[in-house]
């Protein structure tokens, strides 16, 4: 330590005649500043081009923090390595200390490797994006981040849940955003086969204003006690009610039948996501309540 403080009172000292008598190492010193500056200003142009490619290829805000700190990672082992080549550190010792580094990252952050990769095929695969409604596993609701940890998602009750990225690519995901081209392209090919969620296209047509929307789903059973028939035209006349607040007319299907049950599955249309949450509990209690209460 007094050596080091020695050298400094040295070159302040005599600054010309303490480079004259330790070149070599001041030659060291000033090779190893270029270098680190030249690799700052490369990664400060990479970042930049990196975000100017995400944006111009319609990529999301949220892409940016994951790539910059991939670039990070990526600059800080050049550096390292530099710093410890400029130093005339044989190939054995720096194998070495590379081998230790990368082992020593690779335990103590293995799983949250493990969700930085998955939350590069999150960001690059674009399964959804922020502001959709989705769902995953037991969890649906707005996407509201996605970072190379974690998805998050405002669920109906106003929580917001952290998704790990490895349970995201390893989990089902729904994504209940459509185009209204490709849904009215697609629903006139199969509405035949589909039967009643086909009949809402007439409507949608006409939405020249509106280019996307999110089409929810959900299902309904009802024991076979139940008169059905009625209960078909219960559907109607709460679509009639609900009618005007979604993008078009809500639908339904039979979608499956048990031993002593039948099940529906119904769709509606909203522009917002936020809409789903607002109007869903709404919409499914009026459809439970006037089978019931007719029943009754």
């Amino acid at each position: 330590m007094q050596q080091i403080w020695d050298d400094i009172w040295a070159f302040f000292s005599d600054p010309i005649g303490f480079i004259q008598t330790n070149w070599a190492t001041v030659a060291v010193f000033f090779r190893l500043v270029l270098t680190l500056v030249i690799l700052f200003v490369a990664y400060v142009i990479v970042v930049r081009v990196a975000r100017r490619s995400l944006k111009a290829v319609g990529m999301g805000p949220e892409a940016t923090g994951g790539v910059r700190l991939i670039v990070r990672v990526i600059f800080f082992i050049i550096a390292l390595l530099s710093i410890v080549g400029n130093l005339d550190t044989d190939t054995g010792t720096l194998l070495s200390i590379t081998t230790v580094f990368g082992t020593a990252i690779g335990l103590a952050f293995s799983t949250s490797l493990s969700n930085i990769v998955s939350g590069l095929y999150v960001l690059f695969s674009r399964p959804f994006k922020v502001g959709d409604y989705i769902k995953i596993g037991g969890y649906e609701g707005i996407v509201r981040e996605i970072t190379l940890n974690y998805t998050a998602i405002l669920l109906a009750d106003e929580t917001r849940q952290l998704i790990p990225n490895n349970k995201v690519v390893s989990g089902e995901i729904t994504n209940y955003r459509i185009r209204l081209e490709d849904y009215v392209e697609t629903g006139s090919e199969e509405s035949s086969a589909r039967g009643r969620l086909g009949s809402a296209l007439g409507t949608i047509r006409d939405l020249a204003t509106v280019k996307e929307a999110y089409r929810y789903t959900f299902d309904l059973t009802f024991d076979l006690t139940h008169d059905h028939n009625r209960i078909v035209a219960d559907f109607e006349d709460v679509f009639d009610k609900w009618e005007e607040r979604f993008v078009a007319r809500p639908n339904f299907m039979v979608w499956s039948k048990g031993k002593g049950s039948v099940t529906y599955r119904l769709a509606f249309i909203v522009e917002k996501p936020k809409d789903i949450m607002d109007l869903s509990s709404g919409f499914m209690r009026d459809l439970i309540q006037v089978v019931y209460d007719k029943s009754a």
